[in-house]
């Protein structure tokens, strides 16, 4: 086991079904960009931010 803070630590993954539409993801899902000029063309989803640059994990 690690030490300290360090035992908590994992890698997320970040949700494509809830990426706003002015946020770029890549690396496999597990970097976030803000795009300020061009909309992504993400599918439209329930789940989609659409007000706000938010993306769940």
């Amino acid at each position: 086991m690690k030490p300290g803070l360090r035992k908590y630590v994992c890698d997320l993954t970040l949700d494509l079904n809830t990426v706003s539409r002015d946020l770029s993801l890549s690396e496999e899902n597990r970097k976030v960009t803000r795009t300020e000029e061009n909309q992504q063309p993400y599918p439209d989803h329930p789940e989609r931010f659409e007000f706000c640059g938010q993306v769940l994990c």
